[in-house]
């Protein structure tokens, strides 16, 4: 028996298109590009003129700081640590001083994080005052901004002659030139120019040396990524004992050995391999393991756990009652460097975490339940834990619009100036307090625009906030997103 299935009485394509020949479709979408390259170009045209109109004016600079728009230096007690997502002052060498505050103006209205409309004031200017003939192709619709941004930040920080190097080599071929091939050329540029600091860079070299954990990678599956950066003898070392506890795995006596009962003998060598990181953690399982691989000693006491991780999980009322499969979680409330910082905020089965807790290698401790619904309060400046654990269960990032930083990282900031409550007026409304209600994570740049850029904040609700710029565009920031509210 045969099935004839009809292909002539297909429903209408959406948005009356039926009809529309293949050709017209594609002259459609080549019209819509263009229209939308023309209007890339017009924004860096736009970022241009902002910046222009903000200059750094004699004795209207940041205070204390050391750069115009990364504020590496905003205070002078308590000294501050730079923020990670500032666009990295040395890509601001050789271009016109711009006012600290710019930024935020600009990628508000652009309806990017800070840091991205940084980027774009200092590509528009990078075009404008290094690469004048990429520019000026750009600008004749030859070149898409988004290329020629790519050969912007390239040359920034570089000097000059590197960038008029790369600017007389590529303006001709920028609207197809890769990122290896701009790579390639400026190696060329600084060594036939700047031959003895090419090799100082690539001792420089060493100290990008790092192991980073990549929190927001997190996912459903509780797998997670990471990177190494080391000395080659030192990580094919690493590589070595990772492939040799990986064939001890292999074997179910040693893998129980080490809390890995589950671990399936034909189980992948790749997926071991991952395994024998979690054992390396553990350095007294990962000796006994190992000596008990050479030896053939299959029996022995399993160490004790010495695994940690601090996670935040947040369940509904439905959750607690067993309806409800998931719950959100935040995981990593330190960074790879172990200063508090980093974190993600994810939608985990509660299935996952029953795993971890049962996972006889890991030290479990239960912390109380945080009530996001309850307000709690101090009458001192200084920020309890309880509060900012609070805080930071309503809120996983900035509050400030479009960014992204995560909360764990962020300063948490008075929303309303704090104010001794001795010091109240008898009959005017009292000064801020430090209260769940008037607390919110801000990273360090977006604070410093609280407190000297004019940007005003005030509390909605839990987790929302209404901000104002300097010229009385608002905006909406809640746990989803942010609203641009004119």
């Amino acid at each position: 028996m045969s099935t004839v299935i009809a292909l002539t009485d297909r429903a209408p394509a959406p948005g009356g298109l039926r009809g529309e020949l293949p050709g017209d479709l594609l002259d459609g979408v080549r019209a819509a590009r263009a229209a939308a390259d023309a209007a890339e170009v017009r924004v860096l045209e736009l970022a241009l003129e902002w910046a222009y109109a903000h200059p750094v004016l004699p004795g209207c600079g940041h205070p204390g700081a050391s750069h115009p728009l990364t504020g590496a230096a905003a205070y002078a007690e308590p000294a501050p640590r730079a923020d990670a997502d500032d666009v990295e002052a040395g890509g601001w060498y050789g271009l016109p001083e711009v006012a600290w505050d710019a930024p935020a103006g600009f990628a508000a209205a652009n309806r990017t994080s800070t840091a991205a409309g940084a980027k774009v004031l200092r590509d528009a200017l990078q075009l404008a005052h290094r690469l004048p003939l990429t520019w000026a192709r750009t600008r004749a619709g030859d070149v898409p901004a988004w290329r020629a941004r790519r050969v912007a930040d390239a040359v920034a920080g570089q000097p000059d002659d590197v960038a008029a190097y790369v600017d007389l080599h590529v303006h001709a071929c920028a609207g197809t030139v890769g990122p290896r091939t701009l790579a390639r050329m400026i190696d060329e540029a600084l060594l036939r120019l700047h031959a003895e600091d090419r090799e100082l860079d690539q001792l420089a070299e060493l100290d990008r040396r790092h192991a980073t954990l990549h929190l927001e990678t997190l996912n459903h599956t509780g797998l997670v990524e990471m990177t190494l950066r080391g000395d080659y003898t030192d990580l094919a070392a690493l590589d070595d004992a990772l492939t040799e506890i990986a064939h001890a795995l292999a074997d179910p006596d040693l893998a129980d050995l080490v809390g890995l009962a589950g671990c399936a003998p034909d189980e992948k060598q790749e997926v071991r391999r991952a395994l024998a990181a979690g054992v390396l953690a553990h350095p007294h399982a990962a000796a006994a393991l190992l000596d008990a691989h050479r030896t053939g000693a299959t029996t022995g006491a399993r160490p004790a756990p010495s695994k940690r991780a601090v996670v935040h999980l947040h369940l509904s009322e439905a959750g607690f009652l067993g309806l409800d499969p998931v719950a959100r979680l935040t995981a990593g409330a330190r960074s790879s460097a172990g200063d508090g910082r980093g974190g993600a905020d994810l939608p985990v089965l509660l299935e996952q975490v029953r795993a971890w807790l049962m996972r006889d290698d890991t030290h479990v401790t239960v912390r109380p339940v945080i009530d996001t619904t309850a307000t709690l309060g101090s009458d001192r400046y200084e920020i309890p834990d309880r509060l900012r654990s609070h805080v930071l269960a309503t809120r996983t990032t900035c509050i400030f619009p479009w960014c992204e930083r995560p909360a764990s990282s962020c300063d948490l900031d008075h929303l309303e100036n704090w104010g001794d409550p001795d010091d109240d007026p008898p009959d005017g409304p009292p000064a801020g307090r430090t209260s769940t209600d008037n607390l919110g994570p801000e990273c360090r740049h977006h604070h410093r625009l609280k407190t000297h850029g004019g940007w005003r904040v005030r509390r909605i609700s839990a987790g929302h906030h209404l901000w104002a710029d300097p010229t009385g565009h608002l905006y909406a920031t809640t746990p989803t997103g942010t609203v641009d509210l004119g």
